[in-house]
């Protein structure tokens, strides 16, 4: 199957963000010409290009099929089942963070934060965080930014989490003078605001052993579509 120049292109943002989803292809690549992009992309998962998997209700998500790999030498980061029910929240979060909230955000790749920051990936190699530069006012880069998703999960386990990535940073002398220079930040992705107000004020309580690193949370609007028919944890 030969493919087209977009079609190069779309597969190689997937094989960025690892996921996609329909509303920000028909942005990214399709002008909003939903019935073009439906054509394509359904010719895309016959020809084993990308897979289609459940993300909410009647919605879907796509990543990389093994055709990928042979044509373009891009790796599928899943198989038939999906990324599960951890990991999808987690991917779809990120994304919509990045290219739907913020509008313009541009993950690394492992290879490149690799590349780029050999400093900060000592004693950190096993991590499989994901990291993305914020910008600026003047749409510079400001900050490096990793992220922790609020899967509705308890606060108390939340919290946990973040003092896990705080404390993997401890003995990382690159990572701690990017805090002590403003430059460094967790991004909490939850779901709603009454949720993202429980976590700040529980980071922010007498009662919480403080966490080593500084964290903003922001509301992610497809995470609260993603988890809406899910139970709330207890707190």
């Amino acid at each position: 199957m030969k493919l087209r120049a977009r079609a190069r292109r779309l597969l190689e943002h997937v094989d960025r963000w690892w996921i996609t989803v329909p509303a920000l292809l028909d942005t990214l690549f399709y002008d909003g010409n939903v019935a073009v992009r439906k054509k394509e992309i359904a010719k895309l998962v016959r020809g084993g290009f990308l897979r289609s998997f459940p993300l909410y209700e009647n919605a879907r998500y796509y990543a990389l099929g093994p055709e990928a790999s042979k044509l373009l030498a891009l790796k599928p980061h899943t198989g038939k089942q999906g990324f599960g029910p951890s990991r999808t929240p987690k991917y779809a979060a990120i994304l919509d963070h990045c290219l739907s909230v913020k509008g313009n955000l541009t993950l690394l790749k492992r290879n490149e934060f690799l590349q780029e920051f050999p400093e900060l990936s000592e004693g950190l190699e096993g991590l499989q965080d994901r990291y993305v530069f914020e910008l600026n006012e003047a749409g510079r880069p400001h900050r490096l930014a990793t992220f922790v998703i609020d899967n509705r999960v308890k606060l108390t386990t939340l919290l946990t989490k973040l003092r896990e990535v705080a404390i993997a940073r401890d003995q990382n002398q690159a990572f701690q003078r990017l805090v002590d220079e403003d430059a460094f930040i967790v991004l909490v992705l939850t779901h709603n605001l009454d949720r993202a107000d429980q976590i700040r004020s529980a980071l922010g309580s007498p009662r919480t052993k403080k966490i080593r690193l500084p964290v903003e949370v922001s509301v992610c609007p497809l995470l609260e579509r993603i988890v809406r028919d899910v139970r709330p944890n207890k707190k």
